[in-house]
């Protein structure tokens, strides 16, 4: 057996795994529209928000005037528009446009980064509403594996992946004047208590 047989083989197993995976995890998967499992979604996910009706694109506006998952400072770090970047994920089989499911991994360390991750399914429309034309998948913090499928008779038109920077605390140092300043309060002060003492 060749390995381009080996390969397409393993490929299609790995296909019939996401979709299985996306149908079989009922809890954690849900599906364009939300709530539609048998027309797909991320698994595993923890929760699921839909586009506004009509909405054709999403965008970080859409996430944070929603407050998508109660979170409104959502940034976009990648959309499959103009390819796939690998410093945020990678797609079994490459750009995943096009197609109705597969499989695709977060980067290593992603984590370290973005406290919250989303991943957008974005397309014609959920089967059974089609009004529908994106939904939000919020990823498990440290996940890194997931399968999706964006619905059993559309394909998927882009993905998008949108993250909230871990906030990182800064001690502020005292400017030269305003550490000048404080000096001179204490040198002020510490010359009076020796005047009062001295009378």
């Amino acid at each position: 057996m060749s390995l381009s047989v080996i390969s397409r083989a393993g490929t299609s197993t790995l296909a019939v795994f996401a979709l299985l995976a996306t149908f079989g995890l009922a809890q954690t998967a849900n599906a364009v529209p939300c709530g539609n499992l048998f027309s797909g979604g991320v698994a595993p996910s923890i929760a699921c928000q839909n586009g506004p009706d009509g909405d054709r694109v999403d965008s970080a506006a859409d996430l944070n005037a929603g407050s998508f998952f109660g979170i409104n400072s959502w940034n976009l770090l990648d959309n499959t528009r103009d390819g796939v970047d690998q410093n945020y994920w990678s797609f079994l089989g490459g750009n995943p446009n096009a197609e109705n499911f597969g499989i695709g991994r977060l980067a290593a360390g992603i984590w370290n980064s973005f406290s919250s991750l989303a991943i957008v399914l974005n397309g014609r429309g959920g089967a059974l509403d089609n009004d529908v034309k994106w939904a939000a998948y919020q990823m498990a913090p440290g996940d890194r594996v997931f399968a999706w499928t964006y619905d059993y008779l559309h394909k998927l038109g882009n993905a998008s992946l949108y993250g909230v920077s871990r906030v990182t605390q800064t001690t502020t140092v005292p400017e030269p004047a305003a550490l000048a300043l404080v000096l001179v309060g204490l040198g002020v002060g510490a010359a009076a208590l020796r005047r009062k003492r001295q009378h």
